[in-house]
């Protein structure tokens, strides 16, 4: 299963694919508190 989150190289802070539901976290704290989000979110089934 893909997760929500993903990590890509950008020039913005945040850019947000509704469309593909996919949120793309552009610095290492963001990419990381993703992980972690995401981590959280399959531990609790959701």
């Amino acid at each position: 299963m893909l997760s929500p989150y993903t990590c890509v190289s950008c020039d913005q802070p945040l850019i947000q694919h509704d469309e593909h539901s996919f949120i793309h976290y552009c610095t290492n704290p963001n990419c990381e508190e993703a992980k972690l989000h995401s981590a959280l979110l399959e531990e609790m089934g959701l």
